[in-house]
């Protein structure tokens, strides 16, 4: 939800993965120049996010301030074995003011500013989540009401995926963005050999 409509958001971004495949930190992986961390919180920022919790491995925190070197981002070191764990611990971290949270994987090119305020129309509507759909495949990132995402909070983790699953009301928003659905895990997803900041 936008800043102007008195309803405040956070932001989570998921970026604690090995990138072993990928030969580096997908984190620090270069694009246009900038870390794809980087573009993920600036378009994060551009969709209203208020606060953003980055999740990163330990080994990486200082790397990455370096590049995030904004009081509304709070940078989390933290070993955890799947992208569930690293939910929980950057939902324990994000404050409790905010009503909704982004959720989104480094891993991906960040979606365009048009996607993300599809999900914001969609939760204004009352939606208690909304995911966005690209030619029938289900993409990234995840807009929801803080309560949906309650099970992180309290330490459990069950994966995003199965919980939306679940969740009444949740929507799925048609876009015409590929970016949602793109993954990039592996030097071949790239269109040049992985660089890294």
């Amino acid at each position: 939800m936008q800043r102007g409509a008195g309803v405040s958001t956070g932001a989570i971004v998921l970026a604690a993965g090995q990138g072993t495949r990928m030969g580096g930190p997908k984190a620090l992986l270069l694009s246009n120049g900038l870390p794809l961390v980087v573009h993920h919180t600036r378009r994060l920022f551009e969709a209203g996010a208020v606060e953003i919790v980055v999740v990163v491995r330990p080994d990486l925190v200082v790397r990455t301030r370096a590049w995030l070197d904004d009081p509304r981002v709070r940078i989390l070191g933290e070993t955890t074995a799947e992208q569930a764990e690293s939910l929980a611990v950057g939902m324990a971290a994000l404050q409790p003011r905010h009503r909704s949270v982004w959720i989104a994987p480094v891993d991906a090119l960040p979606a365009r500013l048009s996607t993300y305020r599809e999900l914001t129309r969609a939760l204004a509507s009352g939606a208690p989540a909304a995911t966005p759909r690209f030619q029938g495949r289900g993409g990234h990132p995840v807009l929801a009401q803080r309560f949906v995402l309650a099970p992180y909070a309290v330490g459990e983790t069950p994966r995003l995926r199965d919980l939306l699953s679940t969740t009444v009301g949740r929507l799925r928003i048609d876009v015409d963005d590929p970016h949602v659905t793109s993954d990039l895990d592996r030097p071949s997803d790239l269109a040049t050999p992985p660089r890294f900041a």
